[in-house]
């Protein structure tokens, strides 16, 4: 919330209830809850856009899959679009909840496999593994530990991921 503490139009302009409910948003905050801070009951609903817990799908989420497909080359199958244009809200078990028609379905099912293949073949790769495991060495020097954070984001996001790979492998050697 810094960018409202430095913002004085901002800070006279949201009431404390709205900087609530924007942090909600961010954190994420189960739907089913009984009482939620920010929002009533009827509008329970909009926390299940940026961090759905209540299904997974959200738009935080879309964002990831776009930008880290894009970088990393993975062909990216799924159409959020699609699923906005199919979008409704709903009651389900006395609750308003984001639904999708289902003639969605498939699309919905390929982003969770787009989700999988980012994690069998990116975010759980051998190289990106190797990396995090040499960062918790106990006796790894702040340099080390900054080093290996700026390797596993590049090999997270740079188009150059088989650059990356090579200068990982001869950068680091396990602290003796």
């Amino acid at each position: 919330m810094d960018i409202v503490e430095n913002n004085d139009k901002l800070k006279d302009e949201l009431k404390e209830e709205d900087l609530t409910f924007i942090q909600e948003l961010i954190k994420g905050v189960h739907t089913s809850a009984e009482e939620d801070g920010g929002r009533t009951e009827d509008k329970a609903f909009l926390y299940e856009i940026v961090v759905n817990q209540w299904n997974g799908i959200d738009v935080r989420k879309w964002d990831y899959f776009a930008r880290d497909c894009h970088h990393l080359g993975i062909p990216n199958s799924f159409d959020h679009q699609r699923l906005l244009k199919s979008a409704r809200v709903c009651e389900v078990d006395k609750r308003k909840h984001i639904c999708f028609r289902d003639k969605v379905a498939d699309n919905i099912c390929d982003m969770f496999h787009t989700r999988y293949t980012l994690y069998s073949q990116a975010y759980q790769h051998k190289i990106v593994n190797i990396i995090e495991e040499k960062c918790v060495y106990t006796d790894c020097t702040p340099v080390l530990k900054y080093v290996c954070a700026l390797l596993v984001q590049c090999c997270l996001s740079c188009s150059s991921f088989k650059i990356c790979l090579c200068s990982s492998s001869s950068v680091l050697q396990k602290p003796s």
